[in-house]
């Protein structure tokens, strides 16, 4: 937003041209935009030229250079331990002021400033919402057990980007083993008797318990 104050005598007109002069010629303004009294002006990024015409004083050609502020950085990231799964993991955080678009990046090792644009980038990040509001969002497609390492950045409407938030970490949980079938086979000639055990997440080396005993491979 741009606000001139004036004191003139007379109808003034204020008249817009980014980039370049405006043009005055013979009392009049080669413009792009005229301002009307409480307008507000949605300007760009750089270079902005006013000029003010119809005052007793001599025209002049003023230049503006127009900055926008990016939203400021999220400071509040943090985990939902409780809603952490094997393969999925659940972070929170507050919407900041002007914030248009979120650019989320996990890495298994630790986030900084300097290494964020490199981090693997979370695709589909959410919308922001009204500043202020709280925001739920999920990371999917992730490995069990293992370390995570999560900070975001926002940008406003015309792709200014906060710093980085504050980094927090969390692990995968780990994949329980699960039997769904147990269904015996012949007797062994030494004694004993076979097993055949089915079920999913078995990892080299585990053992099962029978009846309180422990069973052999």
């Amino acid at each position: 937003k741009m606000e001139i104050q004036l004191s003139a005598k007379g109808d003034v007109k204020v008249y817009v041209r980014y980039q370049q002069p405006v043009d005055i010629k013979n009392g009049e303004a080669v413009k792009d935009l005229e301002v009307k009294p409480g307008e507000v002006v949605d300007t760009r990024q750089g270079d902005c030229y006013f000029a003010i015409s119809n005052c007793e004083e001599e025209m002049v050609d003023y230049k503006l250079t127009v900055t926008f502020e990016p939203p400021p950085p999220i400071t509040d990231l943090q985990i939902v331990n409780e809603m952490t799964k094997s393969d999925s993991i659940t972070l929170q955080w507050t919407t900041p002021p002007r914030a248009k678009s979120y650019d989320i990046r996990r890495s298994p090792t630790e986030l900084t400033a300097a290494n964020f644009k490199d981090a693997i980038k979370v695709e589909n990040p959410p919308k922001p919402e009204e500043a202020g509001s709280f925001v739920l969002f999920t990371v999917d497609g992730l490995k069990p057990d293992t370390c995570y390492y999560f900070a975001i950045k926002s940008a406003d409407e015309k792709q200014n980007w906060s710093e980085i938030s504050n980094v927090v970490r969390e692990y995968t949980r780990k994949v329980e083993p699960t039997i769904t079938e147990i269904e015996p086979l012949s007797g062994h000639p030494g004694g004993g008797t076979f097993i055949n055990i089915t079920g999913e997440n078995f990892v080299d080396g585990a053992s099962v318990k029978i009846g309180g005993r422990l069973a052999t491979n």
